[in-house]
């Protein structure tokens, strides 16, 4: 019992997943635009990210059975991403990127 009740506050907690998940527009919440943009810059990200590591995973780590590199891959193909859109956003909207 107390093994489920130690899972259900660290690892599955939803309010702590919900926070964390949120932690990238706390900072911009009093300007409208900016929110904005983060989260325009946060579904980018996704849907790149999604569409980077799709061909990835079934086109390169499958055929040479390399699946258990899959969070590696992912990890690196998305902090990439992550990098390309901090240099644009810093050179593009410096306001947002502050």
């Amino acid at each position: 019992m107390m093994k489920i009740f130690i899972i259900a506050l660290l690892i599955n907690n939803v309010v702590l997943m919900r926070y964390i998940a949120l932690c990238s527009y706390i900072g911009m919440t009093s300007d409208v635009g900016q929110s904005f943009g983060m989260g325009f810059a946060v579904t980018f990200v996704t849907v790149l990210a999604t569409a980077a590591t799709w061909p990835i995973y079934h086109y390169l780590l499958v055929p040479l059975n390399l699946q258990f590199l899959e969070l590696l891959v992912f990890i690196l193909v998305i902090a990439c991403l992550c990098q390309l859109v901090e240099y644009y956003l810093k050179k593009n909207v410096p306001g947002l990127y502050a």
